[in-house]
């Protein structure tokens, strides 16, 4: 994540508060339906709301729904985040010289900025929806997104581990193909 955070930000890095990388994601035990193989993993704003991790910059209760955003091109990872608290942009490609979504007059920078003004984040998404749409009861795979909510909201200590697959494979198979058709 390092080379990408470098080209993207440049000496803009530092000001960072953290960067959280893949490992600090919630494993499900799913994968997405775009792409078979590849492990569905949420990000949950409640862990960071939290202060899950003692290392966090901040105190437990400073952040939550009302100003924290989470960005991400994959709308699956925020099933279990409230409504309206992410954006999610499309897919960037620095080598597409046409996409300026980052550049000094693109919109995902002229987003922010005008968000950075707002005095609640998720009313100011809610008002001004960017780029793709939230996953919700409306999308066409709702019922295999609805297994994964529910997989997720599970005790830890029913919750699959990152070495285990889902608990009927086949079964979850054959949903998705249902609903991508």
């Amino acid at each position: 994540m390092e080379p990408i955070l470098d080209f993207l930000l440049g000496n803009e890095k530092s000001k960072l508060l953290f960067c959280w990388d893949q490992s600090h994601c919630t494993y499900t035990g799913y994968y997405t339906i775009e792409r078979r193989h590849k492990p569905l993993l949420l990000k949950k704003l409640k862990k960071l709301w939290d202060k899950v991790e003692p290392e966090l910059p901040w105190e437990r209760g400073l952040f939550n729904e009302h100003n924290t955003l989470l960005l991400d091109d994959s709308p699956y990872k925020a099933l279990c985040n409230p409504l309206h608290t992410a954006i999610f942009p499309y897919t960037y490609h620095f080598r597409d010289v046409r996409d300026n979504s980052l550049g000094p007059e693109g919109d995902l920078r002229a987003y922010l900025h005008a968000l950075a003004t707002a005095e609640n984040v998720q009313e100011y998404v809610k008002q001004n929806p960017f780029g793709q749409r939230a996953i919700t009861d409306k999308n066409l795979s709702w019922g295999y997104y609805l297994k994964v909510i529910e997989a997720s909201s599970s005790p830890p200590h029913q919750a699959a581990d990152a070495s285990s697959a889902p608990p009927n494979q086949a079964e979850d198979d054959a949903l998705i193909q249902q609903q991508t058709v």
